[in-house]
């Protein structure tokens, strides 16, 4: 079939969850002395944050119906 579902995103759950996640890791990061796992963090949060901002703006993820 070539019909295309489109996934729900309950924001009100979660953008919550994705904050406190991304919240933690901009923590860790602050606390981190090695440049690597700081490297890591940094990235990990900001990708965090694109998926917010992605959610925020009305982007959904299309897939294809099996």
């Amino acid at each position: 079939m070539n019909a295309k579902t489109c996934m729900y995103i309950d924001k009100s759950k979660i953008l919550p969850a994705l904050e406190a996640r991304r919240k933690l890791l901009m923590e860790a990061y602050m606390c981190s002395s090695d440049p690597f796992e700081h490297m890591d963090y940094l990235q990990i949060a900001d990708e965090i944050g694109q998926i917010i901002e992605n959610i925020e703006a009305g982007m959904f993820d299309w897939q294809e119906e099996e």
